[in-house]
């Protein structure tokens, strides 16, 4: 692959998150972030670790596809396509779900990662309500994904 072809990839992936490339990214003294900090991310996010990957195949792009294709092939209208990954079996993995010792990755397309995010954050009320019609009373739904995961941000 040319050069320029990874490096405008880069660029224009970056500018979802309202970064730009870091020149000699990877550990070079010289590259630095926003706020001037040495940086080995590919990006100059102040907040954000980006690291972008391009290759003629990945198997976590091949999983996304195989989801999507599933999802088009039983008419699942109207879905957003995700793919939750997490790791197992391996040595010293004793963390909990959700740790850097034991990830949970979630693979997305980009442009669908606001949707994803709002759904995650304030699940639709009224299909909330239609999945605890048929439950008895010990069956909640579970809150957005924030207050479940991250006490701190829970209404009081």
């Amino acid at each position: 692959m040319h050069h320029k072809t990874w490096k405008r990839a880069e660029l224009e992936d970056l500018k979802w998150f309202k970064a730009s490339r870091v020149a000699d990214s990877g550990g070079s003294p010289l590259a630095r972030d926003r706020l001037g900090f040495h940086t080995s991310s590919d990006s100059d996010h102040p907040n954000l670790y980006i690291e972008h990957k391009m290759h003629a195949r990945m198997a976590v792009v091949s999983l996304y596809l195989e989801t999507v294709e599933r999802m088009r092939e039983n008419e699942e209208h109207g879905k957003t396509p995700v793919l939750l990954l997490r790791a197992t079996g391996r040595r010293g993995n004793k963390g909990k779900p959700g740790t850097q010792k034991n990830p949970t990755l979630v693979v997305c397309d980009i442009a669908d990662l606001e949707r994803v995010y709002e759904e995650w954050v304030e699940p639709d009320e009224e299909i909330e309500r239609k999945l605890q019609q048929g439950h008895d009373e010990s069956w909640h739904a579970p809150q957005g994904g924030l207050a479940r995961r991250r006490p701190e941000l829970e209404d009081d």
